[in-house]
């Protein structure tokens, strides 16, 4: 899974920007809430990014120790802060729908349904051929009183 997709998840749920998220906190009145998001981050990203540890601290802008720091808080916390584990768990429902918009899938049936029709034609196709080599087809279809 993307890191992209896990930060933006967590900046949503948490209600931050996805910048606030990197680096060095900012704003003192914020560092409680991006405190908490750091840590949820770190452990979401740990267990679902398909990046190693040096490439989530280069795309996190902290510390390979800053990292596993806010993954072990994290998982200390998801035993006994409820309202965290809260948060993660609904981090984690959203990371488990498709990636997948609306758009995107507007597309692809589109392009499913143009595919059926030209699957249509060829059917018509093919059964016309089978009947002009098969003559017994044709007769037999004649009979039953089908065209």
């Amino acid at each position: 899974m993307k890191l992209e997709r896990i930060t933006a998840a967590i900046a949503d749920e948490f209600d931050l920007d996805s910048a606030a998220l990197e680096g060095p906190i900012r704003s003192s009145s914020l560092r409680p809430l991006v405190r908490d998001a750091r840590q949820a981050l770190c452990l979401l990203a740990r267990r679902h990014a398909s990046s190693s540890l040096a490439e989530l601290s280069e795309a996190l802008k902290l510390s390979h120790a800053v990292i596993l720091h806010g993954e072990a808080r994290a998982k200390a916390r998801l035993v006994d802060d409820e309202m965290f584990c809260q948060a993660v768990n609904n981090i984690e429902r959203r990371l488990a729908e498709p990636d997948v918009s609306m758009q995107e899938l507007s597309k692809v049936i589109a392009q499913l349904s143009r595919i059926a029709s030209k699957l249509q034609c060829v059917a018509k196709d093919v059964k016309a051929v089978i009947e002009a080599h098969n003559p017994k087809c044709a007769k037999s279809k004649q009979k039953s009183g089908q065209k």
